[in-house]
């Protein structure tokens, strides 16, 4: 866990140097409702005022290059711009826009209408509903009481933002791997003059090399990615400051609103889901991150997604590293947050390094159990964490016959879907796919029952073809679990399996055990976190791919 991270922004402390709109803004007799308390917390980009019932926030007048605010205009083009965005993830928390004017005698009042004539304009704020600190997702989970429902919920709720939010950007020239490539350019030179203070001279010189590497191993994904329609007006700021959680109810806040160049708001959907589960790594809680974009990768069908992940999680801690490093050294701060800035951003600034690593031999791994052990779930979660394409039975069949992934199917699709003839063109489709992806050099898991050893074999026998290093998981829990696992499906609704009790009853007896002769075996009995099982998987596939 990331020992800086804070869940407070930066508090005014009465030695700043402030703008007297803003010293105007903590009197409470500025207000025109009873205000007892205000609390100032400033952003690099925005100062926010507290009042208890409701918060005011202003844009302030900066120039970092990603964001040019200097001009009135461009502010309240700023304040429209959020309130529109932010009604997509929080409909009833964006009130109104208000205008902060001054009168000849230098009395300060807030508008929300036409202002006086004997009043000029001096800022605009946008008026929102002040929401309960204590139902913010970084305040519960240092508490310790996240819902369990709460990566389920998440995870749909994207979902169904992303697919309401396709970007009309979604062109190569405006998303593709040239402007992927020119966005990291941009951000690499702002947060150089910040090497050898917040960032490692020789972190930074690792992750440069890298990030090359890996831009130029993945053009054609880039590019492919954006063809298919992967790019999304997103939220582009998701971490779980931003997440309230409201009578069991997800409300997300604070979206970015001035900036529509690509990697911002316009992004690929598996970079604006990274944003989270990076965010939750830093804080200590990665379990939670994989299991939300784990779910997001199995709901969604997003073959390679997955690929990018590494990279868009690394990006996004580079992200809050250079964020961190400008917010250390702001005018007017104090000394001691200062500090605490400047160690964050460097924690953020190693995270980077970590989440990309050095590149890996590519691998193939087959993911195999009766339905019920797990196998999506810890599937879904180990892609994500090593940057492969997931590939999944449950997923292809649906694909195939035309359903939708998720939701209730009839009992007659049930038995098609189910069919020998429909697992055979199954099987071979997940077949024809890993080659085609093992081509491009990419890692692939394959998740199926693989209850026989032909099935197996063929698969083994196209990454042997490619000198593939391969692992296979046997996955295992006890009858009950699996039953229990399978009924508890039917409440899920994420869920794209639609094994029942009777076929994994049948899958028992058709069952060929997996051996040794077959190749690299690594054999799970699925009582642990998913997490840790797939923290063991990556170890056995670091001592493969090291062994060359």
């Amino acid at each position: 866990m990331m020992s800086s991270i804070s869940n407070s922004k930066d508090i005014f402390h009465s030695n700043q140097v402030l703008p007297d709109y803003v010293n105007a803004l903590l009197n409470p007799e500025t207000y025109d409702f009873d205000v007892n308390e205000i609390t100032l917390i400033q952003t690099h980009i925005s100062y926010v005022f507290l009042t208890g019932e409701r918060v005011y926030k202003t844009k302030k007048p900066v120039n970092f290059g990603f964001i040019n605010q200097l001009d009135l205009k461009q502010r309240h083009k700023n304040c429209i711009q959020e309130i529109e965005l932010n009604k997509r993830l929080a409909p009833d928390i964006y009130t109104n826009i208000v205008t902060i004017a001054k009168s000849r005698s230098g009395e300060f009042k807030i508008f929300t209408d036409n202002i006086k004539e004997d009043f000029i304009i001096v800022e605009y704020a946008v008026e929102m509903k002040q929401l309960p600190s204590k139902a913010i997702l970084g305040n519960i989970l240092e508490k310790g009481t996240v819902p369990k429902e709460f990566s389920r919920q998440f995870a749909e709720l994207l979902l169904d933002f992303h697919s309401k939010n396709s970007s009309q950007n979604s062109t190569i020239k405006f998303a593709g791997e040239s402007a992927m490539k020119n966005w990291w350019v941009r951000e690499s030179q702002e947060a150089s003059k910040f090497i050898g203070s917040t960032w490692n001279p020789k972190e930074a010189e690792e992750f440069n090399e890298t990030i090359q590497k890996f831009l130029k191993q993945n053009t054609e994904l880039l590019n492919n990615r954006t063809r298919q329609g992967n790019i999304v007006e997103g939220h582009g700021d998701l971490h779980s400051m931003h997440v309230y959680l409201l009578d069991e109810k997800i409300v997300i806040v604070d979206c970015i609103e001035f900036n529509d160049w690509f990697n911002f708001r316009i992004l690929d959907k598996g970079y604006d889901i990274a944003f989270i589960a990076m965010d939750l790594e830093a804080r200590g809680f990665p379990e939670i991150g994989d299991d939300i974009v784990g779910r997001y990768i199995v709901a969604s069908g997003d073959e390679t997604l997955p690929v990018l992940q590494p990279l868009h999680r690394a990006f996004r801690a580079f992200v809050r590293g250079k964020v961190e490093s400008i917010e250390s050294q702001q005018i007017g701060i104090p000394t001691k947050q200062k500090r605490e800035k400047a160690k964050s951003a460097s924690e953020y600034f190693s995270l980077a390094t970590k989440l990309i690593g050095k590149g890996k031999e590519p691998v193939l791994v087959l993911m195999c159990g009766l339905s019920g052990t797990g196998k999506s779930t810890i599937g879904s979660q180990l892609c994500a964490r090593i940057g492969a394409a997931y590939l999944s039975s449950d997923i292809v069949r649906k694909k195939i016959a035309d359903l939708p992934l998720y939701g209730k199917i009839s009992r007659q699709q049930r038995d098609e879907i189910y069919s020998a003839k429909m697992t055979e063109q199954t099987y071979r489709n997940m077949r024809e796919k890993a080659e085609q992806y093992i081509q491009k050099g990419y890692s692939v898991i394959l998740d199926a029952t693989y209850t026989n050893i032909l099935d197996r074999k063929k698969v083994l026998d196209i990454a042997r073809k490619y000198n593939y290093k391969t692992l296979i998981i046997d996955l295992k829990t006890t009858e009950s679990e699996a039953l229990s696992r399978i009924a508890y499906r039917m409440f899920d609704h994420l869920n794209v399996s639609d094994a029942t009790s009777a076929i994994y009853r049948g899958q028992v007896e058709q069952l060929v055990p997996i051996t040794e002769k077959e190749g690299t075996v690594m054999v799970i009995e699925n009582n642990d976190s998913p997490y840790k099982i797939v923290q063991q998987i990556i170890q056995k596939i670091s001592l493969l791919t090291d062994n060359k």
